[in-house]
């Protein structure tokens, strides 16, 4: 579930002038050589004559206040519009556009959504987020009309919840590898040029979101090791866990212990629990894997990736110090107060470790 952020970076784009902070997309008609605004429903919450369907049984429920969210919404709309809307001579396509310009008014200046008046109306997704965010602004207006899609379905066209028409994503990151993950990208209508640049946020995760990967780690023969991973699961829904050793399903036995939990316990360890450990988080709309995650028992020095930027040396020895040089055949330098486990960037110049008894 996305919600628009509207941001379009300024300038003359395809011979339309867009100002920063707009939110107009267009695109070239090569047969009228002219400049039209892109249709995307998903960049207002406006409604259009169009969205309407089944407007004879819309409007009966709306008259005869069959439901609280009728009752609200004709006690809402001017007694022109009710007249309008209950004239059998006036065609379907006035009373469509009767009813955009009421719900539109609606939507724009209250707050449609009431526990009580609604309870009978089984939210989506996309209104249970917005719900929860507390929606003010823009954000408010779109959240009652899917609200409205969410009471009157099949009365009342659903809008998309991502925008349509998009062609090339332009960049994609998050935030902190939380869920409020922001897309921008570029439109493009039948016309080759770029017609609009949006930003959207997302606000609703389709599968399992993994926020830290279970580490890598030494232990002695007798320790107990713990692998951890810390995951978001999709609204409304719950997550599964299931751990494997070298792609075999684990379960708890004397020593092992939450092989369906995020947190994977290995009591006494031994060399044979070395190897790759691995977590399959599942959800009802999908399934993750974690990265690798190694144990090992070796007491000489170990290199682990810890994540994209840094990674780790341990190292189990008595009376031994950690060593660096710019090449395998050194000079080498001993590490200053270098200690198991010991951080070093990935993205730092290239460098040799060892173990050494001494300079």
């Amino acid at each position: 579930t996305y919600r628009q952020r509207a941001f379009h970076f300024g300038g003359r784009q395809n011979g339309s002038s867009l100002t920063y902070g707009g939110t107009r997309s267009a695109y070239h008609d090569s047969v009228t050589d002219s400049w039209s605004d892109y249709p995307d429903e998903a960049l207002s919450a406006d409604f259009s004559p169009t969205d309407f369907i089944n407007v004879s049984n819309f409007i009966a429920q709306l008259s005869a206040h069959a439901d609280p969210v009728s009752t609200y919404l004709w006690s809402n709309f001017s007694s022109n519009d009710q007249q309008t809307l209950t004239n059998g001579g006036v065609s379907d396509g006035q009373k469509q556009n009767t009813l955009a310009v009421a719900l539109d008014n609606i939507i724009s200046n209250n707050v449609v959504y009431d526990s009580n008046r609604f309870a009978a109306v089984s939210l989506s997704p996309q209104s249970a987020v917005f719900r929860n965010v507390n929606p003010v602004a823009d954000d408010l207006v779109r959240f009652n009309r899917l609200v409205l899609e969410d009471a009157y379905p099949t009365d009342i066209v659903r809008s998309p919840a991502f925008p349509t028409g998009r062609g090339l994503p332009g960049m994609a990151f998050d935030s902190a590898r939380r869920s409020a993950v922001v897309q921008g990208g570029y439109y493009y209508a039948g016309y080759t040029a770029l017609t609009g640049s949006d930003t959207w946020e997302l606000m609703y995760l389709d599968t399992p979101l993994i926020n830290d990967q279970p580490a890598s780690q030494y232990r002695a023969p007798g320790d107990a090791a713990v692998f951890n991973v810390n995951a978001v699961a999709p609204f409304g829904s719950t997550l599964s866990y299931d751990w494997y050793l070298g792609g075999v399903p684990l379960s708890d036995s004397g020593r092992i212990s939450g092989s369906h939990s995020p947190s994977l316990h290995i009591a006494n360890v031994n060399a044979g629990d070395s190897g790759q450990y691995q977590a399959r988080i599942s959800a009802p709309c999908g399934t993750v894997f974690t990265a690798p995650a190694i144990l090992t028992t070796d007491a000489r020095l170990q290199i682990f990736s810890v994540s994209n930027y840094s990674a780790q040396l341990t190292w189990q020895a008595d009376n031994l110090v950690l060593q660096q040089g710019d090449s395998v055949s050194g000079p080498w330098a001993t590490v200053e107060g270098a200690t198991s486990p010991y951080d070093l960037p990935i993205q730092s110049a290239a460098k040799f470790f060892r173990l050494s008894s001494g300079p």
